[in-house]
């Protein structure tokens, strides 16, 4: 029985390894707001990515001075 488990669950592992390389290449557009200032800094490597290009989706950025 715990020889069974063991490959499906193997099985499982494999099967899932497999699917999340099949992903598409295309970019999905994301709109993100954001605060100006220290709350907003989280947001400030995902906007540098996104200039150059390097992100793997595509982001418009919002920078609101209030909620």
């Amino acid at each position: 029985m715990k020889k069974r488990m063991t490959l499906v669950s193997l099985l499982l592992t494999a099967a899932m390894l497999l699917t999340a390389c099949m992903s598409s290449a295309e970019k999905t557009d994301v709109r993100v707001a954001v605060l100006k200032g220290p709350t907003g800094m989280g947001a400030a490597v995902l906007m540098d990515k996104n200039e150059k290009g390097e992100a793997e989706n595509a982001y418009t950025f919002i920078i609101a001075g209030a909620p």
